[in-house]
């Protein structure tokens, strides 16, 4: 399991975390109530982490405001066409100009 929960993560951290990762791998990731400085940087990694952890079977981002539809549709592709994953939670990830039936739509016509 690798969970990171209720830090503030400036994109500096991020790269940080991105390189520390790379080799490692998890079948459970955790990034849940985090304060992204820049919530792209901050999908990126998300994405990233899951693409380079095919026996990723477990992915939680509760409590992550995405204001970009970009963004959470960058973020539903990489869920979507992940090989391995069984369980998604993406809670209250709602930000200003995305909503929750345009997330579930995404997901379920995929």
């Amino acid at each position: 399991v690798f969970s990171i929960c209720n830090i503030q993560l400036s994109p500096v951290v991020l790269d940080t975390l991105t390189k520390a990762l790379k080799m490692m791998r998890f079948e459970r990731f955790v990034l849940e109530r985090n304060d992204f400085v820049n919530i792209r940087k901050g999908v990126n990694f998300a994405v990233e982490f899951m693409q380079n952890n095919p026996g990723l079977s477990y992915f939680n981002c509760s409590d992550n405001p995405i204001d970009s539809m970009d963004d959470a549709n960058h973020l539903l592709q990489a869920i979507i066409s992940h090989p391995s994953l069984e369980k998604i939670y993406i809670e209250n990830c709602c930000g200003e100009h995305v909503t929750g039936h345009s997330i579930l739509c995404s997901l379920l016509t995929s």
